[in-house]
């Protein structure tokens, strides 16, 4: 009767653990990408994205009406006003992210990228009202 009950017991625990053994997903440390890009014509945007374990989260800042740029992929058609936007989302693989955000009064945005690995960069697009822009994401 007492292996009875020590099997009844571990039960829960087997269970508990039995998730354990599916498929894996690596983790990702801590980290932090950057992007200065020409968002609108004359308009300069820095693109944040922190990542930490499979969460993305970080900030799309439009600092200034003044277009100097280290990479440009294309433009929006219309200028964001002036602020810092917040979104966040997942880390669908290793390096792979899909985020959502809000620029109120305008729309809300995807933020789709790669991280890089190593010393390569990586890379994002954003979307807002059907519009895309593209550009690089250097860490640190």
């Amino acid at each position: 009767m007492k292996s009875l009950f020590f099997c009844a017991g571990a039960l829960p625990l087997v269970f508990a653990l039995g998730g354990c053994g599916g498929a894996t997903q690596a983790v990702v440390t801590a980290r932090t990408d950057r992007a200065v890009f020409a968002l609108s014509p004359g308009q300069n945007a820095v693109l944040t994205v922190q990542t930490q374990g499979n969460l993305v989260g970080g900030t799309l800042s439009v600092p200034t009406s003044e277009a100097t740029t280290t990479s440009t992929f294309g433009a929006l058609s219309f200028s964001l006003p002036r602020g810092n936007y917040g979104f966040n989302g997942i880390l669908a693989s290793d390096s792979t992210f899909r985020a959502t955000g809000n620029v109120p009064s305008v729309a809300p945005f995807t933020l789709t990228g790669q991280l890089g690995a190593g010393a390569s960069s990586g890379s994002f697009s954003l979307v807002i009202n059907g519009q895309r822009v593209s550009g690089n994401l250097v860490r640190g």
